[in-house]
This record gives structure tokens, sequence and C-alpha cells, in this order.
């Protein structure tokens, strides 16, 4: 099973280690899920998010993460936002040991797979979240040529060899 997945807005796309993404996820999560309990307008759609994300977590290497292209302009600056919100929640820690990740019950009783690590540092977590943020906005640097982007592991931003 691999470790990377691929994250995918419209036509661009970078890879993402995946503990990191679902610890990510977790994060963007808890923050959409106070947002939902604090407003008072139809927020179906992220409702929806909040379940796809949570698939997403579960799921892990399995799939891509899609973030969905068809969002309003004000969906978009909303989840820019909760990815922000958690990246700055995130900032909070130097490190997250994995018997606390392995604990958190994201769908179900299904928890976050951290592959024999014993801590990650959020600092390629909050990485990936605002690299996130700059495809979403349009603002994320290109790969170099005959690569993709990585984020999300131990060793920072990195690239992968892409075939043509």
């Amino acid at each position: 099973m691999s470790a990377t997945v691929p994250v995918v807005w419209k036509e661009q796309s970078f890879w993402a280690y995946d503990v990191a993404l679902c610890v990510l996820l977790k994060h963007v999560i808890d923050a959409a899920s106070r947002l939902m309990e604090e407003a008072d307008d139809d927020d179906s759609w992220l409702a929806e998010c909040i379940e796809r994300w949570r698939i997403n977590v579960v799921v892990g290497a399995n799939h891509c993460l899609y973030l969905n292209e068809d969002w309003t302009s004000a969906q978009l600056e909303r989840v820019v936002s909760l990815f922000d919100a958690a990246c700055t929640e995130l900032a909070g820690r130097h490190a997250i040991e994995a018997v606390e990740i392995e604990s958190w019950q994201v769908l179900d009783d299904h928890t976050i797979e951290t592959r024999g690590a014993q801590r990650f540092s959020t600092v390629p977590i909050i990485e990936l979240g605002r690299a996130i943020t700059e495809l979403l906005t349009g603002c994320l640097e290109s790969a170099p040529p005959r690569s993709a982007w990585l984020f999300g592991s131990e060793d920072g931003r990195t690239t992968i060899g892409m075939r043509e």
C-alpha cells in the first residue's frame, strides 16, 4: 500500500504523505464541526465535505483527495479558512504522539494508521495544509519539470519524479 495520496484541485495536483494528510484532515474536520455548531445558515454542503473528509481519513492511501471544483467562491473561502484554522491549531504543538493520533475516532470506530512511527512533527503537516490553501487559491508554485511536489513528509516539501 502506498504511503502517498494525490491531492487534486481542478487541473492541478500534488502528492501528500498519507499520515500527515489524515492528521491535517482530522483537524480540518474539527474546525468545520465547530463552525457548523455556531452557524445559523444552511451548511449542508459543509456537512457533505466533513463526511467525505472522514472517509478520506479512513481509506487513507487507497484514494485521492479531490477538492470540489464546484465550490462557490464563498464556499471556497470557507474551506480555505478551515485549512488555515487547522494549521493554526497544529502550530500550537511541536509534535503529536502516535498513540494520541491512533486514539482519534474519525468515522465510527475507525482510527488513523500511523505506519509504525512513534511521533509526528507538526511542521510538515502545517506545510501540507498551507500547500492545500495555495492550491485552492491558485498560488502554489509549479513543481520542477518532470516532477510533482510531495508534502507532509518529515523532510518537508520535496519532489518526486513523474513519467511523461
